[in-house]
């Protein structure tokens, strides 16, 4: 059975992916608009992009808003944010959520797992139902329902652990180990969380 590292056994951080960007045509990638995160596939962890690409629900590619009243109040020309609320489950975690997801069809992972105060829960449900795979989400007691309302929708299994999210983090992580679900719990999944480049790489 596959399980996912997530920590290094040698000195004890998060792993981090590290990207031989030889091939990639780096100019060719950035010619023309912004469509999705997909467009910049050849910049994720993926051995295939095939799973990516029929995972996409429109995430990424959100605009890019002027905001003239924080520019007066803080003395800036001009600044913009970008409305990633409009992304599929009205999240950023999408981002992260798309890539991990595909990644995980690719290592054949029986499902998915994640420890969540709400958002990323959504994200993982809502790819984890477009690509066929379980999703078991572990929220800390103190955790909204209205935050469960979307990984619920999505056919996700919740559970609502004992204590704050340190202990759901735990849960999470131990249950992802044995079981050899993809984690997706955030900034634990290397791989999925090189989706949230893409933010990068649209301003560029």
């Amino acid at each position: 059975m596959y399980r996912m590292p997530d920590y290094c056994g040698r000195c004890g951080p998060p792993l981090e992916v590290d990207l031989d960007y030889g091939e990639v045509r780096l100019l060719e990638l950035f010619e023309g608009g912004v469509t999705d995160l997909w467009k910049y596939r050849e910049l994720y962890p993926l051995t295939s992009h095939q799973h990516g690409v029929q995972l996409g629900l429109g995430e990424g590619g959100t605009p890019l808003v002027l905001v003239s009243k924080l520019c007066r109040e803080v003395g800036l020309d001009q600044a913009r944010l970008r409305c990633d609320h409009l992304n599929p489950s009205r999240s950023f975690k999408d981002r992260s959520a798309s890539v991990g997801i595909a990644w995980a069809l690719e290592q054949g992972c029986p499902g998915v797992g994640c420890a969540s105060s709400g958002n990323a829960a959504g994200a993982a449900a809502t790819y984890a139902a477009r690509a066929g795979l379980p999703a078991y989400i572990v929220v800390s007691s103190g955790a909204p329902k209205s935050k469960l309302s979307v990984p619920i929708a999505h056919g996700a299994r919740a559970f609502r652990g004992r204590g704050d999210f340190s202990r759901a983090f735990t849960a999470a992580r131990e249950a992802a180990l044995e079981v050899g679900l993809a984690n997706l719990t955030t900034c634990v999944n290397c791989y999925a969380w090189e989706g949230n480049k893409s933010v990068a790489y649209e301003l560029f």
